[in-house]
């Protein structure tokens, strides 16, 4: 299924599946999605302002030069998905799973990684300036390639492996 200049800010898409779903261009600011399935789904182009993924369950979904500031994803679970050239600011992924994820020039200025599970995440040419990863964990190695940390709280970190 694919949505082209959808609008979606005036629904709930919570607990739905959305599998091989694909959203050019839309309009999900404000949308909770939470504990939605969003198996192989992409999002390009997209505005996400404010959207909640509340314990989503999104493997693998891609997120393309969308709009993603102060999104809520605590607890989700986004295994293999990749963020490209995203602005993620002030978003939320306390408790997430985002192992094997790639960031891929995004702004992640202010995002609260608290207590996520990073196994073998990927930073690379992003800006963490100000992120949080207190509590944050890891069982693989992480790689951040060419990003700038201006202010990185990383306050108690459990990283079990570098």
């Amino acid at each position: 299924m694919i949505y082209v200049d959808s609008d979606f800010s005036k629904m709930t898409l919570e607990g739905t599946e959305r599998h091989f779903y694909h959203f050019v261009r839309c309009n999900l600011s404000t949308t909770p999605l939470d504990r939605c399935s969003l198996y192989r789904s992409t999002f390009n182009n997209c505005d996400m302002t404010e959207a909640t993924f509340r314990k989503v369950e999104a493997r693998p979904v891609e997120f393309n030069q969308s709009n993603l500031s102060r999104a809520i994803f605590t607890g989700a679970k986004l295994r293999h998905s990749r963020f490209d050239k995203c602005n993620l600011t002030g978003a939320d992924f306390s408790t997430a799973n985002l192992e094997d994820v790639v960031f891929y020039k995004c702004d992640l200025t202010d995002v609260i990684f608290r207590g996520a599970d990073l196994s073998g995440i990927s930073f690379d040419a992003c800006i963490l300036s100000g992120a949080d990863f207190t509590d944050a964990v890891s069982t693989r190695r992480l790689t951040f390639d060419g990003i700038d940390v201006v202010g990185l709280e990383t306050v108690k970190p459990k990283w079990s492996s570098w």
